[in-house]
């Protein structure tokens, strides 16, 4: 539950500029392209260095959050939290699908990844327990994306989803350095990582003035 309550964000930002995204599909493919890249652009650049904060703070975060009787959920926390990145590129991808006329595709993401999911709990959930499933999960969310690159149809949006992950994943990356020499003071660590992630993503130029004006 902790994780999935994430998921409101993209939901609620797709739900709101699909008809935009539809009718662009229509008038203006210059347009289209531009609101879907900036979708994925800026969902990824806010999930992928959550989940790396929370990877690292998982057993923090769930004493918090529920205390020591829970605390073994905190490696599959550490695990699960990676589903949502899927989980948030599989709902811009839902929205494109629909957009372009195309969610007749759709059903063929969903079946492999419950398939994948369904064999994958079989596996590992009798050895690792809530860990195998956690894992299973990623495992399965992860379907969809990586497969739309395989077809000719969705390529270029997973081409996409994949080059706007770079760049976030870089400036998470010096976070993660700073996050392990700084792990010994967590406070300190833990408020100051977020500034230090949007400061080299801001160098990298992972986010721009221009979005702005290319969005309108």
């Amino acid at each position: 539950r902790l994780t999935e309550s994430f998921n409101i964000i993209p939901l609620a930002l797709m739900t709101s500029i699909l008809p935009l995204m539809s009718k662009y599909y229509e008038a203006s493919k210059n347009n289209f392209d531009t609101l879907y890249k900036l979708s994925f652009k800026y969902l990824l650049s806010f999930i992928i260095p959550i989940a790396v904060v929370i990877s690292i703070f998982s057993e923090q975060i769930t004493l918090f959050f529920f205390g020591k009787d829970f605390l073994s959920s905190g490696y599959a926390l550490r695990i699960l939290i990676w589903a949502e990145i899927f989980v948030f590129v599989g709902v811009v991808n839902n929205s494109i699908l629909i957009a372009a006329r195309k969610q007749i595709i759709d059903p063929i993401f969903t079946g492999a990844s419950v398939l994948v999911n369904v064999v994958l709990n079989f596996i590992l959930i009798p050895k690792y327990s809530f860990v195998g499933a956690a894992t299973a999960s990623v495992i399965s969310y992860a379907i969809g994306p990586i497969m739309g690159y395989f077809i000719p149809s969705t390529k270029a949006y997973s081409r996409c989803m994949f080059y706007y992950s770079f760049k976030p994943l870089c400036a998470s990356l010096f976070m993660f350095l700073f996050i392990y020499y700084t792990r010994n003071f967590f406070w300190i660590s833990f408020l100051i990582s977020p500034f230090i992630y949007l400061l080299i993503l801001y160098f990298i130029k992972g986010v721009d003035k221009k979005d702005a004006y290319r969005s309108n």
